[in-house]
């Protein structure tokens, strides 16, 4: 069951890794309140991906998330194999380092994160997770956040 959960983890973190994001150039957000509200909303996914595994409902984190990319259907899968699982979630420490935005197209943003979770599954077993990670979320017209991948650096 761990070693499952370990292959499904880096699967789903693997997509984030196929993308252009070292052809990025970005700058750091001088907006403060810009900045307080990206480390707000991942802030908030992660707390809500906590909710929604405990819960058993994938919806919870529709507000977060743009339908039917890769990285959507990707995730689902994660989180349906943590319920069939019988896994749960609980976070340990969350920090934003910096949040940063695309130089060119000033609606990617790339938020990172330092984090440490703990997954407990139902044969007793836990495994402790500690990743530095970076959100790429893009604003939307409406001026929402959206998660377009979840990469671990």
């Amino acid at each position: 069951m761990k070693k499952m959960t370990v292959l499904i983890l880096l699967s789903f973190l693997l997509v984030g890794c196929f993308d252009n994001r070292s052809q990025v150039q970005v700058t750091e957000v001088e907006d403060l309140k810009l900045y307080e509200e990206a480390e707000q909303f991942v802030t908030e996914y992660k707390e809500a991906m906590i909710s929604s595994i405990e819960e058993k409902d994938f919806d919870i984190l529709e507000p977060y998330l743009i339908p039917n990319n890769s990285f959507y259907h990707s995730l689902r899968r994660y989180f349906d194999d943590l319920i069939k699982g019988n896994a749960s979630k609980e976070l340990i420490h969350m920090e934003v380092n910096d949040v940063l935005v695309d130089a060119e197209e000033n609606d990617n943003y790339f938020v990172n994160v330092n984090e440490e979770v703990l997954l407990l599954y139902l044969n007793g077993e836990q495994e402790q997770i500690e990743r530095h990670i970076e959100y790429e979320l893009i604003k939307s017209p409406e001026l929402d956040f959206r998660i377009v991948t979840i990469r671990e650096n």
